[in-house]
C-alpha cells in the first residue's frame, strides 16, 4: 500500500525504517523480491536504525551462539529447543520441529555436529552485518548519537572471532555507559525535532494502531517532562518517532510498520507503508469473482 503526506510528485531519496530493513535481510525470497523492486535504491539508513537492526537480530544471535557452547546443551537443536521455551506455543513448536530436523550432511540433534552448526552460525552473524553494511548507506543524519553500535560488527582474523562477538556483545548491552554518550534529549529541546515530537504526541489513538500510538505518545510525554529520565529501554518504545523526526521532505520513509502512518501524516513526511507476506500471500492467491449466471 502507498501512501504519501504530499501531493507533489518530487523525488525523494529512500530511507528504510528497521522494519523494512530486517525483510530486505532476512525475510521471505518472495517478500524480499517485492521489496527491491518496489523501493527505488539508493537505500539508506542511519547510525539509529542500524542499532535497531543490532537490537532485533545480531544481538539474539550472538546470545544464541554464546549460548550453544553450554555443555548441557549435547546438541545443537538442544539449544534451540531451550530458546524455544521463551517463545509462544507456535514458535516453540516451529522451532522445535527445526530443531529435530537431520540435513544432508549434518544434524542439529547430532552431538558430533554440534560445533559444526555453531561455525555455521557464527558465519552467518559476520555475513548478516557485512551485508548491511554492503546493502545500506548511512544518511549521516542522527541526533541521538546513540552509542550502542560504537563497536561494530567487523570480520577479524578467525582465531579473533569469538573475541569480536564478546566485546560487540558487552558494549551493546552496556545501557549506563551507552545512556552517558547519547543525547536523545536533543529531541525534546532542540528544533526541529521538537516541534515534530509534539506533533507526534497530539496525534489522536484510534485505529488499528491505537495500542502503538498509546506506548509511544506515553513514552513522548514522560520525555517532554523530564528527558534526562529517559531509558535504553524506554527509546525503544519510541523508535518509529525517533526515525521519522530526524528526515526532512528531501526524503521518503519506507516502512512495514503501519504506525508511521500517522506519524508521517503528522509531520508532513512522505512514506509508504510496504505490505506484509501474508498481504502478498493473499494478493497472489485471490481469485475474481466469478460472473454471475445468466
Amino acid at each position: 500500500m502507498t501512501t504519501s503526506a504530499k501531493s507533489d510528485n518530487l523525488p525523494c531519496k529512500s530511507f528504510l525504517d528497521t522494519s523494512a530493513v530486517y525483510k530486505l535481510q532476512i525475510g521471505a525470497s518472495a517478500h524480499i523480491e517485492h521489496l527491491a523492486a518496489a523501493i527505488p535504491k539508493k537505500w539508506y539508513v542511519n547510525n539509529y536504525v542500524k542499532m535497531e537492526y543490532y537490537r532485533s537480530c545480531l544481538m539474539h544471535w550472538i546470545a544464541l551462539y554464546f549460548e550453544s557452547e553450554h555443555p548441557m546443551h549435547r546438541t545443537f537443536g538442544d539449544t534451540l529447543k531451550y530458546y524455544a521455551d521463551k517463545f509462544g506455543r507456535e514458535a516453540k513448536t516451529a522451532l522445535n520441529a527445526v530443531a529435530s530436523i537431520e540435513l544432508e550432511g549434518f544434524s542439529f540433534a547430532s552431538p558430533e555436529d554440534k560445533e559444526y552448526c555453531r561455525q555455521k552460525l557464527q558465519d552467518f552473524i559476520f555475513e548478516m552485518a557485512l551485508q548491511f553494511d554492503l546493502t545500506f548507506a548511512d544518511m549521516g543524519k542522527d541526533p541521538t548519537k546513540c552509542s550502542r553500535v560504537r563497536c561494530p560488527i567487523e570480520l577479524p582474523e578467525a582465531s579473533e572471532r569469538d573475541t569480536m562477538l564478546v566485546k560487540v556483545l558487552l558494549v551493546f548491552s552496556d545501557n549506563k555507559e551507552c545512556r552517558s554518550r547519547c543525547q536523545i534529549d536533543q529531541l525534546f529541546e532542540r528544533e526541529p525535532y521538537k516541534t515534530m515530537m509534539d506533533k507526534i504526541a497530539a496525534i489522536p489513538r484510534q485505529g488499528k494502531v491505537k495500542d502503538a500510538l498509546e506506548r509511544i505518545v506515553n513514552t513522548i510525554a514522560i520525555a517532554r517532562g523530564d528527558s534526562a529520565g529517559i531509558t535504553c529501554h524506554s527509546c525503544g518504545r519510541i523508535g518509529d518517532a525517533v526515525i521519522a523526526s530526524l528526515l526532512d521532505p528531501a526524503w521518503k520513509l519506507h516502512s512495514m510498520d503501519a504506525v508511521h502512518g500517522p506519524i508521517s501524516e503528522a509531520i508532513g513526511l512522505q512514506y509508504q507503508i510496504h505490505p506484509s507476506l501474508a498481504a502478498l500471500k493473499n494478493a497472489a492467491t485471490s481469485t475474481p469473482a466469478s460472473a454471475p449466471l445468466t
